[in-house]
């Protein structure tokens, strides 16, 4: 997982409601550091996320929608094992 420090523009101007995936993980990444989650549980968060980002492309949050997810999951479990399908949903959702 990187540590790089995380910018206001990197989290996105909420009140333009156009935070896109990849501003919501960092968001989300920084409150699991703050919560005090380990490396791993971040490095596990952010590899899952920024591979659903790489199918679905950086769209804005408020654009996506569950059949994104679930086109996202019938994908993923053509490749993967059922027990990695649910480990990557429970990150995603």
């Amino acid at each position: 997982m990187r540590s790089r420090p995380i910018s206001r523009e990197s989290l996105g101007k909420e009140s333009a409601g156009k935070l896109t995936l990849s501003q919501g993980l960092e968001a989300f990444l920084l409150a699991l550091r703050v919560q005090g989650r380990s490396p791993q549980t971040l490095g596990l968060y952010e590899r899952a996320v920024r591979e659903f980002i790489a199918f679905l492309g950086d769209a804005p949050l408020e654009a996506v929608t569950p059949g994104d997810v679930r086109r996202y999951l019938a994908w993923l479990a053509m490749r993967v094992k059922p027990s990695t399908v649910g480990i990557r949903w429970r990150s995603v959702r």
